[in-house]
């Protein structure tokens, strides 16, 4: 049939012809397969950038050839892909290969491990479009479907693509927006606890593949390129899954227990420790009542806090605790410069609040509490009222400044000293 109505005509109605014959390859035995291989090399291939309209049809009909690497057709396969390639152009044949990963779960498998075999490991900045198209929504978006497919096979695979061709240092994703959603879904690929994943999630965070690319230490790096991607990420996460809206107790817990899972690594835990201290606290606040007693009732709530606290004692208390003395000390510092400003005398009113809840919950170590914070913070306190008192706008913030004050000397007894100055300032 071919034969007898030529080029010219094929191409004027390949969709006729493609709808029929590029769904039989998958379903084909292999005597038939090796027909249609035949089939297309003669007829069209030669078709060249004609195949444009169908080429994602084209390719995604022939990739199970290469789900096995084992298999007698994954070879004919392979080297069918690459006479399409020829015949096409790079920007229209790497745009089918990332749609194909994008929108069918069936053939991401064969598309990321001719990725991983044809993908060129340097790129100059003029190839970046040839070979990723569309970065900031067809490549993203295709890599996070890998990155949260259900086969742990695929999300190997996409992380050995990251690693090898696609990492920060080379320059291709530079955007937050770009690498954000990519680090977040490497985040929640963690709750498989895999070790092959955790172990690639880890190099690619720290940059230490087999083939490391760069000369300075896994903490070097993932400050420079990482660690403020992998905040924003966690942010993400707990802004996600930890709401009142989600009620299912294994979602809401869940970012507690990728950043554990995380932290393994001392590299990643020392550097964004204390960056997020404060919104981890902010968030398991937040299911309870701002009530003088604090409501544990509901059971979401009791869940959030269990989950939360093996998370608090691998960041250390002295971690936590500074990160919070700084927050208070910032949002006293902003209430005093804006005493007119709403906005600051409410955030000030909200750290109190915080630092409230931390010792009431968190219940730190009296010993440690003591010597160090607990001191720290009343002695910050102590000086804000002794300068609140000039400021009819600022006795909300002195109201309750005094009553922490006086719950802190309470729960461990900070020093005479303070408590003396206390009850001066009431």
């Amino acid at each position: 049939a071919f034969v007898r109505i030529g080029p010219k005509r094929l191409c004027q109605e390949l969709s006729v012809w493609s709808s029929g014959l590029f769904p039989l390859y998958h379903y084909a035995n292999s005597q038939t397969r090796t027909v249609i291989l035949r089939i297309y090399e003669t007829f069209f291939l030669p078709l060249g950038t004609a195949l444009h309209p169908c080429l994602s049809s084209l390719v995604l009909s022939i990739l199970p050839g290469m789900d096995d690497k084992g298999s007698e057709f994954y070879q004919p396969t392979l080297q069918f892909i690459d006479q399409v390639r020829k015949a096409t152009s790079d920007v229209a044949f790497f745009q089918a290969l990332w749609t194909n990963l994008l929108t069918n779960a069936h053939t991401r498998l064969p598309v990321l491990n001719y990725l991983n075999l044809r993908f060129p490991k340097k790129l100059t900045k003029e190839a970046v479009d040839y070979y990723i198209p569309y970065r900031s929504s067809l490549v993203v978006g295709a890599l996070i479907q890998g990155l949260v497919d259900a086969n742990v096979l695929v999300q190997r695979s996409t992380l050995d693509l990251l690693l090898t061709h696609l990492n920060l240092d080379k320059e291709v994703f530079s955007k937050s927006e770009e690498w954000v959603p990519i680090i977040t879904s490497c985040l929640l690929a963690l709750k498989r606890r895999d070790w092959s994943l955790t172990r690639r999630i880890h190099s690619l965070l720290l940059g230490t593949s087999d083939k490391p690319t760069t000369q300075q230490s896994p903490s070097e790096y993932f400050n420079s390129y990482f660690k403020n991607y992998t905040i924003s990420s966690i942010n993400s996460l707990l802004s996600t899954y930890c709401t009142f809206s989600v009620t299912d107790i294994t979602s809401a817990t869940l970012p507690f227990s990728l950043i554990i899972l995380l932290f393994d690594k001392k590299e990643i835990r020392t550097q964004i420790a204390g960056d997020i201290s404060v919104r981890l606290v902010q968030t398991v606040k937040q299911f309870f009542s701002n009530k003088k007693k604090i409501s544990v009732q509901h059971n979401l709530a009791i869940q959030i806090l269990k989950s939360s606290l093996p998370l608090f004692e691998l960041i250390t208390h002295e971690v936590l605790w500074n990160s919070l003395s700084r927050y208070l000390q910032s949002s006293l510092n902003k209430a005093i410069e804006h005493s007119d400003d709403e906005t600051a005398i409410k955030e000030c009113l909200e750290a109190i609040d915080l630092i409230t809840f931390g010792v009431q919950i968190l219940r730190p170590k009296k010993r440690f509490f003591s010597k160090g914070p607990g001191t720290h913070i009343t002695q910050m306190l102590c000086s804000f009222m002794a300068s609140a008192t000039k400021s009819e706008r600022l006795y909300r913030i002195e109201s309750q400044s005094i009553q922490l004050v006086a719950f802190i000397v309470l729960f461990c007894g900070v020093s005479k000293k303070i408590e003396t100055t206390t009850t001066t300032i009431s």
